[in-house]
């Protein structure tokens, strides 16, 4: 959230940017040149970068790769000052509104012509989300579907069985209803058969679950307000409200370090969640129950998204050949395995993403779900410059999960908040066409 709320602050900024920096590789002595990438500012991920590129050099002595360290202002701040880095790794909720300005620069010239670069070994679906107007702007690095977490511990106590494939939401609820319980007799729950979450990546799965849309195809209309929508909220909803197999709005459980989801999972207290393959770095240190991932439920379709990001080319980059060069090794075999390294997310490179999620004798057993979930990932719906909307839209989903709306009233406060963000759109553009004239 701190990333997309950083670049959502500096749309302003780049509202006006027709282009794309003449960018910050130059040449170097004798035939070497320089190239540029930027990406996130953490330790751990700093030392992952400077390993690919040291290794990336070895092979490549031609290039030399500049690594610089930010958050989205500074990169858009150097966007804004002509000095744009080459290689970008950007959240796949900023890629429209990067190539919405011009400032990336297609792939599909540098695939056409490279006899050793294969398309077909990323996965498809996520390289799909990375084509705009026909083209290719992106190539995946790390994501990690939402899938289903569960403590095989409980479900033995229970006598339930474990959650499948065949999983949909009625033997999920019927489930979650078994392993909510009064532990201790005191009269109140204190063992949830799962947790929810308000969150812009989990909510909407339940939207698409249930044959419904977050927006149209041409995202300039909010679906919301519509039955599906609406369904698929309120089964979400009832979880907590109704059924009270999940926590409420703001609950806390008594005897638990920490409050939340993941924390409320390692203590035990709860039987399922719904997370990414990143929060596997925290359930590995889990000794005191087995665990396992299975498929999220289906509703009336089997539907989940994902969080992770692309890597791009600068527009305007001096070197595009060797900005091409690093691209494809960074996302590719030389570099995927080394990023895998920093969180447990998959590698959009498929051959290094099948090898990680084979581990005999480390959970999760069946690690291999992540795999099978890709085909039924659908791209984060909030893209960055539609996030002050967002913000002011989600504050209707929260009133719901705190009693204040129906599902009814938020479903549909929520579609008019950004329809009317839309049509606002639709004004300016018809106004700024009007003055070109």
């Amino acid at each position: 959230m701190r990333r997309m709320a950083a670049c959502a602050s500096l749309v302003l900024l780049l509202t006006g940017l027709a282009f794309w920096s003449n960018g910050c590789g130059t040449g170097l002595s004798g035939n070497r040149v320089e190239i540029t990438m930027f990406d996130w500012d953490n330790i751990e991920l700093n030392r992952l970068n400077k390993e690919i590129i040291a290794s990336f050099e070895r092979t490549h002595p031609h290039i030399r790769v500049r690594f610089i360290s930010g958050d989205a202002r500074k990169r858009l701040a150097m966007i804004a000052a002509d000095m744009a880095p080459d290689i970008v790794p950007l959240e796949i909720e900023e890629l429209s509104f990067y190539i919405s300005r011009n400032l990336l620069a297609p792939l599909d010239d540098f695939i056409a012509t490279d006899a050793d670069f294969r398309l077909a070994d990323y996965f498809q679906n996520m390289a799909a989300m990375c084509r705009y107007g026909g083209k290719l702007y992106g190539l995946p690095e790390t994501f990690s579907p939402v899938v289903l977490y569960y403590n095989k511990d409980l479900f033995d106590e229970a006598k339930v069985p474990y959650p499948d494939e065949n999983w949909g939401w009625e033997e999920f609820l019927a489930a979650a209803k078994r392993l909510t319980r009064d532990r201790e007799g005191r009269g109140r729950i204190d063992q949830y058969g799962f947790v929810t979450s308000w969150w812009r990546n989990r909510w909407p799965m339940y939207v698409w679950q249930n044959g419904g849309e977050v927006f149209n195809a041409n995202y300039d209309r909010c679906l919301m307000d519509q039955p599906e929508a609406i369904e698929g909220i309120r089964f979400y909803n009832d979880l907590a409200a109704a059924h009270h197999v999940a926590p409420g709005w703001g609950a806390e459980l008594e005897g638990v370090g920490g409050q939340g989801g993941s924390q409320w999972f390692v203590a035990g207290r709860i039987a399922m969640t719904a997370e990414t393959r990143y929060i596997q770095t925290t359930f590995q240190r889990i000794t005191d129950f087995r665990w396992d991932v299975a498929p999220l439920p289906k509703g009336k379709r089997r539907a989940t998204t994902f969080v992770g990001g692309v890597a791009g080319i600068s527009a305007r980059t001096k070197y595009p050949r060797e900005a091409w060069e690093f691209l494809k090794f960074r996302t590719g075999e030389g570099g995927s395995t080394v990023l895998m390294r920093g969180g447990r997310g998959l590698s959009g490179y498929r051959p290094a993403a099948e090898r990680a999620v084979v581990h005999p004798g480390q959970p999760p057993e069946h690690d291999g779900v992540f795999i099978e979930a890709v085909d039924d990932c659908h791209p984060p719906p909030f893209a960055t410059e539609h996030m002050r909307t967002f913000d002011h839209a989600q504050e209707e989903l929260n009133l719901l999960a705190q009693g204040y709306r129906t599902a009814d009233e938020a479903c549909h406060n929520f579609a008019r908040l950004f329809n009317e963000h839309f049509e606002k759109l639709r004004g300016e553009q018809r106004n700024s066409g009007e003055q070109r004239r």
